[in-house]
């Protein structure tokens, strides 16, 4: 079985900022991690990466304000200002 996660948002609106896009992620029946898409600026939700530091992710870890993943490719988020009003980060590739 394939699995996928995504996180993020593009959606436009008072809620999201419209500057935001989202990461998918693929776990392969073989065990191989792909990214599908990495946007440089998400949000990440609370629940999202708390699983991460509880360590139920595979190819996902998160250390201090660091969000890697480690799959076809490397991907690494920092983690910024909490989003108002929802239980959500923005996250950027770093500079």
């Amino acid at each position: 079985m394939t699995v996928t996660t995504t996180f993020g948002a593009s959606k436009g609106g008072d809620l999201f900022d419209h500057h935001n896009g989202y990461c998918a992620v693929t776990e392969h029946p073989d065990g191989t991690i792909t990214v599908d898409q990495a946007d440089p600026r998400i949000l990440v939700s609370v629940a999202f990466l708390d699983s991460v530091r509880a360590g139920n992710v595979r190819g996902i870890t998160l250390v201090d304000d660091v969000l890697r993943i480690d799959a076809d490719r490397v991907v690494i988020y920092r983690i910024g200002d909490k989003v108002p009003d929802l239980w959500a980060y923005y996250a950027e590739w770093p500079d």
